[in-house]
């Protein structure tokens, strides 16, 4: 009988060790839990905090894009208005024909020793008053 009563006492402090360490492992898992939702608590605060200005910049690009397309709709309208007025005026008013190289020099040497004449006379009148 002896050897029952020192067993159950080894054996009694053995399961108390155990729970012990069941404990121990217990509350270190809840303490890590705890970590994890605080950060995650953490977390949703940030991204509550951040949700505003990031709504305003995308809110933002929205209005940036929406009005860009509208201008260059806008835009392609005038454009084509403007051709069609273009070539109403071309139909109605043609172009000249292409000249040579050596009249189109010569019309521009006239118009230079024109404009020269017309500098030199200026001149003299300024010269005499």
């Amino acid at each position: 009988m002896t050897l029952q009563m020192d067993r159950q006492p080894t054996r009694q402090i053995e399961l108390q060790q155990q729970a012990e360490i069941a404990r121990t492992r217990l509350f270190e898992t809840l303490d890590v839990l705890d970590r994890r939702r605080h950060s995650v608590v953490r977390m949703g605060q940030q991204a509550k905090t951040v949700v505003a200005p990031v709504g305003l910049a995308v809110a933002g690009l929205l209005v940036v894009g929406i009005t860009a397309t509208a201008v260059r709709q806008h835009r392609a309208l005038q454009r084509a208005r403007h051709d069609w007025r273009r070539a109403l005026v071309q139909r109605l008013v043609p172009e000249p024909p292409p000249q040579g190289f050596f009249s189109e020099a010569g019309r521009r040497v006239g118009l230079a020793l024109l404009l020269l004449a017309a500098n030199e006379f200026g001149k003299r009148l300024l010269r005499a008053l």
